[in-house]
């Protein structure tokens, strides 16, 4: 039998099995039937009974070989920012903090440049100043006043910069 066949009859069986589970699943409730006035709900497809994390999808194959992210308590006491809500293990939690706050502070700058730019009907580098400044407030608005304004100073200068820096290159 050639390598070709055998891949086709392993992905019809494949599909066979998935196709087959599915038809075959069902979602009920355990106080009767369900109505408009009450929908089906998270708890109710999640209900810890039935719940098996290898059905989540047939063609995974998890079987018993789910693995957990577990971070237990004696070893996170000493890693570096132990006493912060995100524990650090090293750089690469550092770098993926980092970029997903950066990427965040960005869209939050742009949102608010674009609602300015509208608003005045123009786009000049005032408005990506204050862009700035807002965006650097609400950034440090849970720290207190003087990091806020902090914030909002450096980022109005940065934005201000920018500005200046695309009309002279460009």
């Amino acid at each position: 039998m050639s390598d070709s066949s055998t891949n086709a009859s392993a992905s019809s069986s494949n599909a066979a099995d998935t196709t087959a589970y599915l038809r075959n699943a069902s979602f009920s409730r355990n106080e009767g039937p369900s109505s408009v006035d009450a929908p089906v709900t998270a708890s109710d497809l999640l209900n810890t009974n039935a719940f098996d994390p290898s059905r989540l999808h047939p063609m995974a194959a998890i079987g018993d070989k789910l693995d957990y992210l577990l971070l237990e308590d004696d070893k996170t006491s000493t890693l570096p920012g132990a006493g912060t809500p995100l524990p650090s293990r090293g750089w690469s939690d550092d770098l993926c903090y980092g970029t997903g706050t950066t990427y965040l502070a960005a869209l939050i700058y742009n949102g608010i440049n674009s609602s300015i730019d509208a608003w005045r009907g123009k786009h000049d580098q005032w408005g990506s100043m204050a862009a700035g400044g807002i965006t650097g407030a609400l950034f440090k608005s849970t720290a207190g006043v003087k990091p806020m304004f902090a914030a909002a100073t450096l980022m109005t200068g940065l934005a201000g910069g920018w500005s200046w820096l695309k009309t002279v290159l460009l």
